[in-house]
Parts: C-alpha cells; sequence; structure tokens
C-alpha cells in the first residue's frame, strides 16, 4: 500500500490539474495499474 501526498497552493490549481489535458493521459495509465482514489483536502 501507498500513500502520496502533492501540495498545490490552492485547491483550484488542484483541480485544474487534475482535469488537465497533460494529466488525462497519467489518469489512464494510473487507473490500468493501480487502485486508488484521489482526495482533494483544502486547508491542511
Amino acid at each position: 500500500k501507498r500513500i502520496v501526498v502533492t501540495e498545490f497552493p490552492s485547491i483550484e490549481q488542484a483541480r485544474r490539474g487534475y482535469d488537465s489535458e497533460e494529466y488525462r493521459a497519467l489518469k489512464a495509465l494510473r487507473l490500468r495499474t493501480a487502485r486508488g482514489s484521489v482526495v482533494l483536502v483544502e486547508g491542511i
């Protein structure tokens, strides 16, 4: 099991990154090769 934590300057930038064209290819690979969830948390 793994936990990955990534920090963004704002929740809006995190959402834009997740929805970006660049991440779509990585997301497809992630979905084929791993089980997991993406959780956006504001204010930690």
